[in-house]
């Protein structure tokens, strides 16, 4: 049960920063530099960051919880 738990975070977090840092680098590339891109590397590499922390950090804090009860 929990790893289902931390991979449907990671997926969650994934999608979520993944879109998020794309249409970021989207409109500071259309308002900066007047081009119409996105940068598809920084955007994966933010979302496997993102993925993978958060989630982690989520489940620490949880059992961090559960051990002093």
């Amino acid at each position: 049960m929990k790893l289902n738990n931390l991979i449907a975070d990671f997926v969650i977090t994934f999608v979520i920063t993944f879109f998020v840092s794309a249409a970021v680098t989207f409109l500071y590339n259309l308002l900066i530099h007047d081009q119409n891109l996105v940068e598809w590397a920084t955007s994966v590499k933010l979302a496997l960051i993102f993925g993978i922390t958060l989630p982690w950090l989520r489940h620490r804090e949880r059992s961090r919880k559960v051990s002093n009860k």
